[in-house]
């Protein structure tokens, strides 16, 4: 995860197990893991210092902000759960992969669904293209709601 602290996350709280939401910086003692500060951006090269409210965060529910939001506005989160006509579920991720099925011979790199079942390798996987559209919204995601990829989608 290195670098991550310039990316906007979600995570839940290590004492609540609650989402907490800003930017992700090592945990303030040097050891416990990441934290998350409020909804600011903290400024490495410019040497400013700031007083920050920081919350220790389960290290397996990161997730960096895609940069896009579903059709009803809900920010996409990486976990985030998509599904496509009732049946196809996709998950966002972010990582190298093909950016799009005419191109599997090729690689990019940065957010994209991956596609569960018979639809892995068919379906688009450009995250953007899939939220824009009024019935693709975030369904859940894999910490809160992981039925929706075991619950008979996709099997």
């Amino acid at each position: 995860m290195d670098r991550m602290e310039s990316f906007k996350v979600r995570a839940k709280n290590a004492a609540t197990a609650e989402w907490v939401y800003g930017y992700l910086v090592p945990y303030p003692d040097g050891i416990s893991g990441w934290a998350v500060t409020g909804d600011h951006y903290l400024n490495f090269d410019r040497h400013e210092i700031y007083t920050f409210h920081y919350t220790e965060v389960l290290n397996d529910t990161i997730g960096r902000f895609a940069g896009v939001t579903d059709y009803f506005n809900n920010p996409a989160f990486e976990g985030d759960i998509i599904i496509e006509d009732d049946k196809y579920v996709g998950i966002i991720r972010f990582g190298e992969h093909a950016p799009h099925v005419s191109h599997l011979d090729k690689t990019a790199c940065g957010f994209y669904v991956e596609w569960l079942g018979e639809m892995s390798g068919i379906l688009r996987t450009d995250v953007g293209y899939w939220l824009n559209r009024r019935n693709h919204v975030i369904r859940g995601n894999i910490y809160d709601t992981p039925d929706l990829i075991k619950g008979g989608h996709n099997e």
